[in-house]
């Protein structure tokens, strides 16, 4: 999805103008690197963000959720700008050859800071350079946003950030900016941003690299490319021949710490989007021999220094996949202001809810599954009784039971699959849980089915539903609750949607009408109509 083009597309052609300036200036800016040591944070950098952010956002085309052109705006602004901070530090403090992983944390943070204070204007004293100020073209009311998402894309500050637009939210134009989104959006694209392309070893023949700093280079010189599709993020990494000694070690370094930081956004991701937006927790590696002899071997300091990062981070308490999974649990849907109707189906809904224990809720895609669950969640069902867990192809039984908070149920060498399915039973059994299985239509794995199977008459508390296409294929007998169009409710929602969304569309209670009855009150092909009308 080409995010620029989109927001070129929109009618507001002054600020795609004033993206255009931006660039010009992060060009002109990034002419000659400060820092040529570090990897490369230009604008080819910031172009690849933008076209991974254009993946990550793809479940949103088209869609209600979609960012305003605001959002979009101040995403793109903040994707050229985050870095520029880089341009502008002092390091003399600091020796290149034997820069630390706590010099080099330091300088990430200062730029981070930077960033934000050259966007908002507020550093002609301290500057080195009296060049770093942003074309005039540039309306002031974004430039708050852009440079709080911008800091926001450091480590170092985003917990800090997302809470600032927790409590102080901003609305550049009198419009909606869902600044944690934004913020969270940054972080994760530039942390995707691991392609070999990031560095030129041809620099480093003018000094010393430390070891450090090496081990990040090579890093980024054996990741061959990077792809978000469906939510999962695929990497593919090239290395030499005879590089068995580390190329497992890289790959447990690209792994731990974008599952670490997927564990930090996705509950932001989908709280922010209705449900709808997140990535895969579990990050695919692919390894393959470079046969092309371009690959460099890496040097013996900077395996050194892998193997003492690696060390480092497996002494933290809490493990990154429990991290990664915890998400599931904690973003629980909630219906949007949209939601309209649909009285019969929860009155099925809370029928079934009290006399069976496998529920299924079955419609076609976009008729609104997720947010009649959400409905029913915020209606019969109490929070801490719920175990919300999305469905993806490759997904498992054994990462439903951690995302319910069950680990030692996995425990134990030689724990076979009946044991597994009868400490699990009993544990939610035990605890009154209610399984939200989103998208089990995508389901491969017969785990699932063997389990319910087994649980079928074990069950009395616990509750299991499958929020599915059709009626799904769980191997035992469920109560059916379907989701049809919105019928009588349609044209109530289809003004929900104008007034909330289109605004800008004029259109008479007839046409509504008329719209509804002929997708047959299906709310995503209402909306898809209404656009066709702007």
């Amino acid at each position: 999805m080409d995010l620029e083009n989109i927001l070129k597309s929109e009618d507001y052609p002054e600020l795609f103008t004033s993206l255009q300036d931006i660039k010009k200036f992060c060009s002109e800016t990034w002419a000659n690197g400060l820092l040529p040591w570090f990897t490369n944070h230009n604008c080819e950098h910031s172009r690849e963000i933008v076209h991974i952010l254009g993946q990550i956002l793809q479940p949103l085309e088209g869609h209600a959720q979609f960012l305003n052109e605001h959002e979009l705006f101040a995403l793109l602004s903040s994707a050229y700008l985050h870095d520029i901070g880089m341009q502008n530090l002092k390091v003399e403090d600091i020796s290149i050859d034997k820069l630390t992983e706590e010099e080099y944390n330091l300088i990430r943070k200062r730029h981070a800071q930077a960033s934000y204070d050259i966007i908002l204007k507020n550093v002609s004293e301290v500057l080195v350079r009296d060049d770093f100020y942003l074309p005039n073209t540039i309306d002031e009311e974004y430039l708050p946003l852009i440079a709080r998402i911008s800091k926001g894309h450091s480590t170092d500050y985003f917990e800090e950030v997302v809470a600032e637009f927790k409590e102080d939210p901003l609305t550049p134009k009198g419009r909606e900016a869902r600044g944690e989104l934004l913020t969270a959006l940054l972080m994760i694209a530039d942390e995707l941003d691991l392609q070999c392309k990031r560095v030129d070893f041809s620099e480093i023949r003018k000094f010393e690299l430390s070891s450090y700093s090496k081990l990040h280079w090579f890093k980024h010189h054996y990741v061959d490319f990077v792809n978000v599709e469906n939510a999962a993020v695929s990497i593919t990494l090239k290395f030499p021949r005879n590089a068995d000694g580390y190329s497992e070690l890289i790959c447990e370094l690209i792994r731990t710490k974008l599952e670490k930081q997927i564990g930090k956004i996705n509950h932001i991701l989908s709280d922010s989007t209705s449900g709808i937006l997140h990535l895969n927790p579990a990050i695919n590696l692919v390894k393959k021999e470079d046969k092309t002899g371009v690959k460099r071997i890496m040097p013996d300091d900077a395996l050194d220094e892998l193997k003492k990062v690696l060390e480092k981070a497996s002494s933290v308490p809490s493990s990154t996949t429990d991290a990664a999974e915890a998400f599931y649990v904690s973003t629980i849907p909630k219906p949007s202001n949209l939601f309209t109707g649909r009285t019969e189906e929860l009155e099925r809904f809370k029928k079934a809810f009290d006399s069976a224990n496998f529920i299924s809720i079955e419609g076609l895609g976009g008729i609104g599954k997720t947010e009649f669950a959400a409905k029913c969640i915020e209606k019969y069902v109490n929070d801490d009784k719920v175990v919300w867990f999305e469905c993806l192809a490759d997904s498992t039984l054994d990462a439903l039971i951690n995302c319910a908070g069950y680990p030692d149920v996995l425990k134990g060498e030689n724990k076979t699959e009946l044991a597994k399915y009868s400490g699990f039973t009993d544990l939610i059994e035990r605890d009154e849980k209610v399984i939200f299985l989103d998208n089990y239509q995508d389901v491969i794995d017969a785990s699932f089915k063997n389990f319910s199977i087994f649980s079928e008459r074990r069950l009395c508390k616990a509750i299991i539903i499958l929020i599915d296409r059709a009626s799904p294929d769980a191997g035992v007998r469920v109560a059916p609750v379907e989701i049809c169009g919105l019928s009588d409710d349609s044209s109530e929602y289809a003004n929900k949607l104008i007034d909330t969304y289109y605004n800008d569309v004029t259109v008479s209670d007839t046409d509504i009408n008329n719209i509804c009855d002929k997708v047959d009150g299906h709310p995503l092909a209402i909306e898809l109509a209404i656009q066709l009308l702007r």
